[in-house]
């Protein structure tokens, strides 16, 4: 009979614990944004198509430097993608 009744109460004293922790769920604040994701939407920024003179060191003579460069900046599901022509 002991064994039942602290069982009993033992129940009861976890029920609002439960419902304490279900509403941390239903918040509808959303977190701080991390220094990574705050930097990621900086960068989403630069996603254009960009030309212009490129510089190369130590100095490469297989490589024309007298014409400018284009490279394209896109964002790509949630990641930065360029291509250099």
């Amino acid at each position: 009979m002991k064994s039942h009744f602290l069982l009993a109460v033992v129940l009861v004293s976890l029920c609002p614990v439960t419902f304490a922790q279900s509403d941390m769920h239903n918040s509808t604040e959303k977190p701080a944004p991390s220094e990574a994701q705050e930097s990621f939407t900086q960068l989403k920024t630069l996603a254009a198509n960009w030309k212009g003179p490129v510089t190369v060191d130590p100095p490469q003579p297989e490589m024309n430097t007298d014409k400018p460069v284009q490279v394209s900046l896109r964002v790509t599901l949630g990641e930065m993608r360029w291509c250099m022509r």
